[in-house]
């Protein structure tokens, strides 16, 4: 290392004795390079696409950092002539003052982290050019997902999307995208999107990198989509899991046994209702006396509404329909306001519609509990009645 660092020294002394160029000349030589460069990279392109794709990617990269090295070699030129005009300069007055400033230039060339900052320099512009081609590389994609949309069940398009490395002038690259993705782009963008995939200046674009690029960002706006609707789908899982571990009372849900001795006491329907209630609890004795030894009724039967709770169904009715059901299933016959009663009771969910399972698991324990409270009462006067000797006096009477 110490040996090249001193060859690269007697190297730009030598050259600091010399005559400097002007920098005219300097920068003519550096844009003939670049126009012979662009020269050959157009013929090494067209080359190159007609090579496999395994020596594709290979040859490009080569090409890539060639282009870098000459692109190095040209900027170490320039400062190497504003160098050796200083020197020659310090030479007129001090030769060792010229010598000086060119060792100092010599090792500030040299160094190697101006190469780690160029590097870091290139990746933070190349991002942010991203940023500003942002709305045009989304324009692309959207036209990119429907032209694909359009092409699924059809002939399959020669030109798109491209299955080669294509280079692309200006108004190449839009008369492309308007025949492939029925998409027209404005002069600034294109002009944008020549910048951003042409860093040689070549006026080319390989059309296939822009579609890799459009691609990528479909894919994170689709990932982003589906992202944002599984997340709406797990919260509402989890607030439909938390209503249902809370309790009901905290929902503003009274339990139906609740409601059922506030009807029963008539606490919330007060004492002007209380015919509802012997008229409700009768048709309840009636519907639990039809049932034992007999075929239950079907509510499904001659248009009736809402199914029975044998099929283990919750079914929500509406008040008008909650009569007719109370009516065609249960013979009980009620006024609107009757109706409107009973559905502030069994309205559980506070939404205007009566729970009919609710109802119904009410309205049997309602009859069943009648019906043993009679059969209690049957079965004690039938103890009384044998325990007063009853029962042998039948059989006397009998034998």
């Amino acid at each position: 290392m110490k040996k090249a660092r001193e060859a690269k020294r007697k190297q730009q002394k030598a050259a600091a004795k010399q005559p400097a160029p002007s920098p005219q000349v300097v920068m003519d030589e550096v844009n003939n390079s670049f126009e012979s460069v662009d020269k050959e990279r157009v013929k090494i392109a067209k080359a190159i696409s007609s090579l496999p794709d395994n020596r594709k990617m290979h040859l490009l990269q080569m090409l890539e950092d060639a282009e870098k090295d000459l692109l190095n070699v040209s900027v170490e030129t320039e400062r190497g002539g504003a160098g050796a005009g200083a020197g020659a300069g310090g030479e007129g007055g001090e030769g060792t003052g010229g010598e000086g400033a060119g060792e100092e230039g010599g090792a500030g060339m040299e160094s190697p982290e101006d190469d780690n900052y160029s590097d870091e320099s290139d990746f933070e512009a190349s991002a942010a050019q991203e940023e500003v081609l942002r709305p045009t590389l989304e324009r692309i994609a959207g036209a990119l997902t429907k032209a694909k949309a359009g092409l699924k069940g059809t002939t399959t398009n020669k030109r798109f999307p491209p299955t080669k490395r294509t280079m692309l002038g200006p108004a190449a690259l839009l008369e492309t995208l308007s025949r492939d993705l029925r998409l027209t782009l404005y002069s600034k963008e294109v002009e944008l999107l020549v910048q951003h995939f042409d860093p040689v200046r070549a006026r080319l674009l390989d059309y296939r990198d822009l579609i890799e690029l459009a691609q990528r960002f479909t894919r994170s706006s689709e990932y982003d989509e589906c992202l944002t609707e599984k997340e709406a789908k797990m919260k509402a899982r989890v607030e439909a899991h938390r209503m249902e571990r809370e309790p009901k009372d905290k929902r503003g849900v009274a339990p139906i046994e609740k409601q059922g001795l506030g009807i029963r006491g008539g606490k919330k329907m007060g004492a002007k209702h209380r015919d509802l209630l012997e008229r409700v609890a009768a048709a309840a004795i009636k519907h639990a006396k039809k049932r034992p030894g007999k075929a239950p009724i079907n509510p499904n039967k001659r248009g009736a509404i809402g199914a029975s709770m044998a099929a283990n169904k919750r079914v929500l009715l509406a008040q008008s329909d909650f009569r007719k059901r109370l009516s065609t299933a249960y013979n009980l016959k009620i006024t609107p306001s009757e109706a409107a009663v009973l559905e502030r009771q069994f309205n559980l969910r506070q939404d205007g519609l009566v729970d009919v399972k609710e109802w119904e698991r009410y309205f049997k324990g309602l009859g069943d509990t009648a019906k043993a409270r009679a059969r209690k009462a049957d079965n004690q006067k039938l103890f009384i009645w044998r325990a007063q000797g009853g029962g042998k006096r039948g059989t006397e009477g009998g034998g």
